[in-house]
């Protein structure tokens, strides 16, 4: 989470395919990858979902990073009409 802000830094508009797969950006997750505590990061990512907003993504994938509601709806906050393509599989998205 700490290294939000540095991965914000480097989404530009020029960026158009990002792949995050697998890891616990926005959530706590178990040894063998499913997510523990949902949404655990959320506040934390901030800076990163400001950097999608501003960015020129068409290709997102954030399958397996601990995404829960909380995130999921700061996501639908920050893409862009130029996406067209995202996955969020092997997250926890209902409460």
């Amino acid at each position: 989470p700490v290294s939000c802000g540095k991965l914000a830094g480097a989404v530009s508009a020029a960026l158009t395919s990002l792949t995050l797969d697998n890891n616990g950006i926005f959530g706590e997750l178990y040894s063998d990858g499913s997510v523990k505590t949902p949404d655990k990061h959320a506040a934390e990512a901030q800076p990163f979902f400001d950097a999608i907003k501003a960015s020129g993504l068409t290709s997102l994938s954030l399958s397996g990073t601990g995404m829960g509601p909380v995130s999921c709806g700061k996501l639908a906050g920050a893409v862009s009409a130029a996406l067209t393509s995202l996955n969020v599989s092997g997250n926890t998205l209902s409460s």
